[in-house]
């Protein structure tokens, strides 16, 4: 019904984030700190979108119109580890125009900030990539894309 989530609660008048590699372990715990929040989280995993197809990402669009007007940002958590993330980056940006989401969080890494013969890894490449596409794609609206490099991300286990 509408003003309701999968899980009874009502939503009416509560902020939606949309989360786009919401399975990882990382994915869960920005689900649950979102919750907490009092936000809605809308978890889209792999599963249930290829980012990497368009008809999957029109699918998505089409699904989530009914949140228009409800969005506070987006947050990207999906990747290929690789420079499929590139088109990943593409699509995920039609997604925000389309829903009118006012703010991407993407999460790339700190790594991103070493001379890239050091790092010189497919991963490492992809991350600037799509910070450069985020940025140029969104040059004329200052404050549209958050970049987060977090310099280590842990599952649940200690390290």
């Amino acid at each position: 019904s509408k003003g309701r989530s999968m899980y009874g609660v009502n939503t009416l008048g509560r902020k939606h984030v949309l989360v786009l590699g919401s399975r990882s372990a990382i994915g869960r715990k920005f689900i649950d700190a979102l919750e907490a929040a009092g936000l809605v989280p809308v978890a889209v995993s792999s599963q249930a979108c290829d980012l990497l197809s368009e008809a999957s990402v029109d699918g998505l669009i089409e699904s989530l119109l009914c949140h228009t007007g409800r969005w506070l940002f987006a947050v990207q958590l999906s990747t290929t580890y690789g420079m499929r993330d590139v088109a990943m980056a593409r699509n995920v940006a039609e997604i925000v125009d389309k829903l009118s989401i006012p703010r991407l969080v993407f999460v790339s890494s700190w790594v991103v900030m070493f001379d890239p013969s050091v790092t010189s890894t497919s991963y490492i490449r992809a991350k600037k990539a799509c910070e450069d596409f985020y940025k140029a794609r969104w040059a004329d609206q200052p404050g549209r894309v958050r970049i987060v490099r977090p310099s280590v991300v842990v599952g649940d286990a200690a390290l």
